[in-house]
């Protein structure tokens, strides 16, 4: 199970839409170098390759003086004029709600100050725990890294600054050498987003755990991995036990307190929710579990992990991929898997389908077919 706390954001390409203002900025660095200029088209089909740093005269100095007069033109460009990429701000509005940390981590070489301005003018500051670029690393170790270095290093102290180790991270870029990067950074996972229209094959040539189309695909990617615990780290486990941090709590006042707080938010979501705090919980099976099972005539009840007993709608009941005897429970809102004993003491009383179509419950001469 991957445990990830927190998320970290390339800025350029991935929130804000800068296409323009790479261009803009790229044919400034041109002009300032004195060499052959580029158009649009030209600079689009490149760009989507990565391979812009072909375009250069051959010479490492000479190429990394050309990024860095590159990434001073975009710093000194006309920020207000940006713009977010669409669906960006309601994922990260759904990010910060289930409870992540985030920051921004950008080679941009620029005080950061300037950054937190565009990222609030555009109403999403509020959204990340801190804002990193390049110039903090610039200050302490200079130009002489490479920018994948410099990134790493970034990436590091973006971790750093939310408390967690990168391994407990996740990056969100949308260049290939982010994804390295992040990689070397020791991320647990790393996305690619096509967000600023690099060919797919670009990025996954260094093999991300994810390629979307933009972050405004990362709430739903996240929720539907699996054996993905995220912020929180409550969870309930295959076998109905209650963990924090991975190791389970076993207090009986604290697990009555969970079990009574436990429901779904608005986005179907389970959280434990006490006042108007929440807390998400990771479900790795079912909600509720079905600790025992008393059959009775003309009924089954069921005593669920939670404490709670209710008659078995027969109609719910099944067999799950897993091989486990599944239910809906609590009015049918949620699914309550069963317990071995459970399933084996209800097992004695099912019979086999005479059409040979798996098993079949009868109560009070009705027959349901499991």
């Amino acid at each position: 199970m991957r445990i990830i706390r927190g998320l970290l954001f390339d800025l350029d390409g991935t929130l804000l839409d800068s296409k323009e203002r790479f261009y803009e900025s790229y044919v400034q660095a041109l002009a300032d170098f004195g060499l052959p200029t580029i158009t649009r088209e030209q600079f689009e089909r490149h760009y989507h390759l990565d391979d812009l740093s072909h375009r250069l005269p051959q010479g490492m100095a000479l190429r990394e003086d050309f990024w860095r007069r590159f990434l001073a033109n975009l710093t000194a460009a006309n920020h207000e004029t940006q713009v977010a990429i669409p669906g960006v701000p309601e994922a990260l509005d759904r990010l910060r709600t289930e409870g992540y940390a985030m920051a921004v981590a950008t080679a941009r070489l620029c005080p950061e100050d300037s950054i937190r301005r565009e990222l609030e003018h555009l109403g999403m500051l509020y959204y990340f725990d801190d804002v990193l670029s390049n110039a903090r690393v610039a200050a302490r170790a200079g130009w002489e890294k490479a920018d994948t270095a410099s990134k790493r290093v970034i990436i590091e102290e973006a971790a750093a600054s939310l408390g967690l180790p990168p391994s407990q991270t996740a990056f969100i870029g949308d260049w290939s050498a982010d994804i390295r990067s992040a990689k070397e950074a020791g991320c647990g996972m790393t996305i690619g987003v096509l967000s600023s229209g690099f060919k797919p094959e670009v990025l996954l040539a260094e093999k991300p755990d994810a390629l979307l189309g933009s972050v405004a695909e990362v709430p739903g990617f996240l929720a539907r991995t699996p054996d993905l615990m995220g912020p929180g780290y409550l969870a309930i486990d295959r076998e109905g036990r209650w963990l924090n941090d991975g190791v389970e709590i076993t207090h009986a006042l604290t697990l009555e307190m969970l079990w009574r707080s436990l429901r779904r938010n608005e986005r179907g979501k389970y959280v434990v929710r006490i006042g108007v705090e929440e807390c998400p919980v990771h479900v790795h099976a079912t909600p509720y579990f079905v600790r025992q099972v008393d059959v009775l005539p003309g009924r089954v009840m069921l005593h669920l992990s939670d404490g709670t007993s209710e008659p078995l709608d027969p109609k719910t009941l099944r067999v799950v991929p897993e091989g486990a005897l599944q239910c809906r429970v609590k009015d049918g809102a949620h699914e309550g898997r069963f317990s071995r004993a459970a399933h084996h003491a209800l097992g004695s009383t099912l019979e086999e389908d005479p059409e040979g179509r798996g098993f079949v419950l009868s109560i009070e001469g009705k027959r349901y077919r499991v």
